[in-house]
């Protein structure tokens, strides 16, 4: 089971990377979003990515050969950069929001 969600988090960072690079880049994919779920897609992003991050953390006791080891590093790290970068973001735009 840990080696499961080891790999299908490993795959769901790069679709966080993907939902993230989407969100920032399509205006109509904002659009449809904020219709469907009234949630801004970066708050969207970052929730997937946090439970990816979760799942990366708990693919570690999965691990027991290098493989699996460096598949879950790259998975936490990738997560927790593009977590910094997304919260960045959104403070940022929640401090220079003049309405």
């Amino acid at each position: 089971m840990n080696k499961q969600i080891n790999r299908w988090a490993f795959i769901l960072a790069f679709a966080c990377l993907g939902l993230f690079l989407l969100a920032i880049g399509s205006n109509q994919f904002f659009t449809i979003t904020k219709g469907l779920t009234g949630l801004h897609p970066l708050h969207l992003a970052f929730a997937v990515t946090l439970v990816t991050l979760l799942g990366g953390v708990y693919g570690f006791s999965g691990a027991h050969h290098w493989k699996a080891y460096v598949r879950s590093v790259a998975t936490v790290v990738l997560t927790l950069c593009l977590s910094v970068v997304i919260v960045t973001i959104i403070v940022m735009g929640n401090l220079f929001q003049f309405t």
